[in-house]
């Protein structure tokens, strides 16, 4: 959501037309992509076969460098957020610089001459510096969250997806939630969406060879299996942001 805030970003996110034409194949491209890194390492010919998929795609593009780190800032601040107010234990101190390296290292490897800021606190003050000063409301916003979140309902059943909906936008930063025409939500609705995350916390872990979500999502887009060099897009001419 951080993305579609920052017109900067979003612009070249609506120019591309697969968010809002290809949304499925998006965001099934991105969530295999990101997978494959988080999963294996960029120690890993998978892994870094994914790196550098994405960032061939983001070659194709004028990228300002403050829009590489915000989006691994952004990572790096809503996981240990999210971590922080729903998980099952206190988030230790290593793991937190272990997040921010992880985002650090994968931010470099998809395109960015920028590390992140070197310290958990300067994370966090530049990416609130950031959606001060770059955050923004555009026409290109708020379609770009009406398709993502149009496609992610579809996958829960019908009587549930107004409550994903709410969860999803309950707890954005109001910087955001403004830049994307997305109303503000009050403290009890945050409150309500937080526990509605601290319920389905208890659906986790999934034991080895339940269900993988993924893998459903990735059969729809791609039924007879997929390959690294075909996610995403390719477009080689390069293009101003």
């Amino acid at each position: 959501m951080m993305t579609f805030a920052a017109p900067r970003i979003s612009k070249v996110l609506a120019s591309t037309g697969e968010l809002e034409h290809r949304v499925a194949k998006r965001v099934v491209d991105m969530s295999l992509l990101s997978s494959a890194v988080m999963e294996h390492g960029l120690g890993t010919q998978l892994g870094r076969d994914a790196a550098r998929r994405v960032n061939e795609m983001h070659r194709a593009y004028d990228i300002h460098e403050d829009d590489f780190v915000v989006v691994g800032a952004d990572a790096v601040v809503t996981t240990l957020e999210l971590a922080e107010k729903c998980g099952w234990r206190p988030v230790t101190d290593k793991e937190r610089e272990a997040v921010r390296r992880f985002h650090c290292q994968w931010t470099r490897a998809v395109g960015s001459r920028r590390l992140l800021p070197p310290t958990l606190p300067l994370v966090k003050q530049f990416w609130s510096d950031y959606l001060d000063r770059e955050t923004r409301f555009e026409p290109q916003n708020p379609r770009l969250v009406k398709s993502v979140l149009g496609y992610y309902e579809t996958l829960f059943p019908r009587a549930l997806r107004r409550l994903f909906r709410f969860v999803m936008v309950a707890n954005l930063d109001p910087r955001i939630a403004r830049a994307c025409g997305v109303s503000v939500a009050s403290a009890p609705a945050r409150w309500f969406a937080i526990n509605a995350i601290r319920l389905l916390r208890k659906l986790d872990p999934v034991a080895d060879g339940g269900k993988d979500g993924l893998a459903e999502m990735a059969k729809s887009v791609y039924p007879n299996g997929w390959e690294v060099s075909e996610l995403g897009t390719h477009i080689r001419a390069k293009a101003a942001a």
